[in-house]
């Protein structure tokens, strides 16, 4: 109860700090299933060129979980062949790629956060989303609110997700589970 009365102040505190054009477009389910179906593909091809570290294409930074990948792909060479897997699964670009990956990953971990908070869930994602697109918040300020957060409900919320992107990942938590094990 404690935890949903805090999520309730900052969302209400926050609620009118937040410009209203700051939301990006929520992930859709062909993005999410782009990366899904690209992300074998392109650990395979970054353990094939990389083969001086091959398990090392998985990152422990939640903030960009795929960058090993790519910094492996571009210091072999193989960004173009990278490029062709991204578009082969409708992405524009590889970058487009990583920025959808990471979006599904931070959702897929809030979502798991979500699953321990019970009905306060989408009160507390609200409110991380506040906190993170509040302009009027430095990175510190911002990391400070959220480590407050987590201490009040027992999770780890400093994962930059959208409610509509938790949403989005729900349908394939299963599947997500299964990749990053």
């Amino acid at each position: 109860m404690r935890y949903l009365t805090l999520a309730l102040s900052l969302t209400l505190a926050l609620a009118f700090a937040v410009p209203a054009g700051a939301q990006t477009q929520a992930l859709g389910a062909a993005q999410i299933e782009g990366f899904l179906a690209a992300l074998p593909e392109l650990r395979s091809l970054a353990q094939r060129v990389d083969r001086d570290s091959p398990s090392n294409v998985d990152s422990t930074d939640p903030a960009t979980p795929f960058s090993p990948l790519i910094t492996s792909l571009g210091n072999n060479g193989a960004m173009p062949e990278a490029g062709l897997i991204a578009a082969k699964h409708g992405f524009g670009s590889l970058a487009d790629w990583t920025e959808t990956g990471n979006r599904t990953v931070h959702a897929f971990a809030a979502a798991n956060a979500g699953a321990d908070l019970g009905d306060a869930a989408e009160q507390v994602a609200a409110a991380v989303e506040q906190i993170r697109t509040n302009p009027d918040l430095t990175p510190e300020h911002q990391d400070i609110m959220l480590r407050q957060l987590e201490l009040a409900t027992g999770t780890t919320l400093r994962f930059p997700s959208s409610p509509q992107d938790i949403a989005a990942v729900n349908p394939y938590m299963a599947e997500l589970r299964q990749l990053f094990q």
